[in-house]
């Protein structure tokens, strides 16, 4: 999805994104297309409660905004009791290493279907400052591409180092989706 800031909706009251998240423990999986981290958390969007499911990364950024793509992003699957999906994603750009990454990203299983254990810090270290966002209705970017979810692409990027960029690039040099068409999808802004 191309996200053109100029052609977004503006939101006049935006849904506040309440994550709630601790250091907890985690499974990081080669899925064989994307490194995949099984893990827990809670979010709110607005009043409704959603599970943290799992995270995984792209390089480049599946999504792009005003036409250019950031370097890396990783998608924080979410659920709700009823079983809808919301999707936060946080772009990354290159500049200094990420401390969140550091925690398990020189221990990234190399080959398809291996894993291993780790402690993890609080998701929140891995969030920008600001929880700005566009969202649009749209289907998962991995199979089997589920139809029906929310996407919450935050503006705020955060850090990667080439190093780290490079760590993951190893593995999968090139694993996001193409730009999918926006069709009649209407892409809304928080501020």
């Amino acid at each position: 999805m191309n996200i053109v800031s100029k052609s977004t909706v503006k939101k006049t009251t935006a849904t506040a994104l309440q994550p709630d998240y601790v250091a907890t423990t985690g499974t990081v999986v080669n899925t064989g297309t994307t490194i995949q981290v099984n893990t827990s958390g809670n979010l709110k969007i607005g009043t409704t409660p959603y599970k943290l499911l799992q995270y995984h990364f792209h390089t480049p950024s599946e999504e792009a905004i005003n036409g250019v793509h950031y370097d890396a992003n990783v998608h924080l699957v979410h659920q709700d009791a009823k079983g809808r999906l919301a999707v936060i994603g946080v772009n990354f750009k290159k500049g200094a290493a990420n401390p969140y990454l550091a925690s398990f990203w020189n221990k990234l299983p190399a080959k398809k279907g291996a894993s291993i254990g780790v402690n993890l810090p609080s998701l929140k270290e891995l969030l920008p400052a600001s929880l700005e966002y566009y969202s649009y209705a749209g289907s998962l970017t991995t199979p089997p591409c589920t139809e029906g979810v929310r996407f919450y692409i935050l503006k705020q990027p955060v850090s990667i180092s080439a190093e780290q960029l490079a760590t993951f690039q190893k593995l999968f040099p090139m694993n996001a989706r193409p730009l999918q068409p926006l069709n009649e999808r209407v892409i809304k802004s928080s501020n």
